[in-house]
């Protein structure tokens, strides 16, 4: 078999093998390389697959995942807007609650709390609006 033989042999004593083992190794040998250059692909055996297969495969499994996290970010984000606007919306009615127990507090210590009050609800606001909340007169409440 000359250079085959000597490739299928190599760092194997002929004389330690039976030659019906070294025969089935040497087929053995055979198919394996066979099957890894593609050789077989003629009885379903495939071989190595290719980079470029590999990476249109993976490409095409990614990409319906990648869509659903695209989705869900973009819903994600307007459910973002609506919770802000809603938490200001509730700080807005919570600062306008407070005002008008201010115009109706009879002392001035009831007065200088709710301002607290008032004044701790706005930072909340301004954190949530990006603008402090203008607190109508006494008279608009």
């Amino acid at each position: 078999m000359g250079i085959l033989d000597d490739m299928l042999t190599a760092g194997i004593k002929k004389e330690h093998f039976a030659p019906i083992s070294l025969f089935s190794y040497r087929v053995g040998m055979m198919i394996i390389v066979s099957w890894s250059f593609g050789f077989l692909s003629f009885v379903g055996i495939e071989g190595f697959a290719r980079a470029s297969e590999v990476d249109g495969k993976i490409v095409a499994a990614v990409k319906p995942i990648t869509q659903a996290l695209q989705t869900a970010a973009a819903e994600q984000a307007s459910y973002r807007v609506l919770l802000i606007e809603s938490l200001s919306n509730t700080k807005a009615a919570e600062i306008r609650a407070l005002a008008l127990k201010r115009c109706k507090a009879s002392s001035s210590s009831d007065r200088g709390w709710l301002n607290d009050e008032i004044e701790l609800r706005q930072g909340e606001y301004e954190k949530l609006a990006g603008h402090r909340y203008d607190i109508p007169a006494c008279n608009e409440l």
